[in-house]
């Protein structure tokens, strides 16, 4: 609606080919591919780590909500036995809301704030206080066990034990490791994504592969 049905993808091949000079630049190829960036930044994983083009996997990205991409033998999955539609997991329905309410940086912060009576409002400022805080140590704890409780709901009809995290909150993964390990009911090979906008470069190159 807020694109008033304009064919984004014309509208800008119309546009650089009108222009002589890009125009003469370009391959006779020239495309403009769209894809969305938790599946971009999954994509550029998979090219990072071979292993886990092989079997299925799961790629999660947590940050200001949870993103998220199936593969089985390094192939997208949108549909299937086990695959929520699109493989995007946020709106699927978990305690009181949906998952992308407590898997996401606003879940963090909500849970903190209504423990603590603070009004933070940057998850990075609770993980820097984690050695010192109960209210930090206690909401990465409960973070850790609903990143669990949803893991098992979503892995449920998806036999992998790959599980790829990345995106802001998982670079503090080690003060929620545990309770996230705990609570699993079943040991998963996760592997952490080092640098999320990375991958997302490296995936949208490989869409042209």
């Amino acid at each position: 609606d807020s694109i008033y049905n304009v064919n984004i993808k014309q509208e800008l091949l119309n546009n650089l080919l009108c222009n002589n000079y890009l125009k003469n630049i370009f391959s006779e190829k020239f495309d403009i591919l769209f894809e969305n960036d938790a599946t971009l930044y999954s994509l550029g994983e998979l090219e990072l780590n071979q292993n886990l083009k092989i079997g299925k996997t799961l790629c999660l990205c947590i940050g200001t909500g949870c993103g998220s991409t199936f593969f089985e033998n390094g192939k997208v999955l949108k549909y299937g036995n086990g695959i929520p539609e699109n493989g995007w997991v946020y709106n699927i329905p978990f305690k009181n809301s949906i998952i992308d309410d407590y898997i996401s940086a606003r879940g963090i912060l909500k849970f903190y704030n209504s423990i603590s009576n603070e009004n933070i409002n940057n998850v990075k400022d609770i993980a820097l206080s984690f050695e010192n805080n109960i209210y930090s140590r206690e909401t990465f704890n409960y973070f850790g066990k609903v990143l669990a409780e949803s893991l098992n709901i979503i892995l449920n009809n998806f036999d992998t034990k790959n599980l790829v995290l990345g995106g802001q909150i998982c670079k503090s993964y080690n003060l929620f490791k545990d309770s996230l390990l705990k609570n699993l009911n079943f040991s998963p090979n996760i592997t952490l994504s080092l640098d999320t906008s990375k991958s997302t470069l490296l995936g949208a190159k490989a869409l042209f592969n």
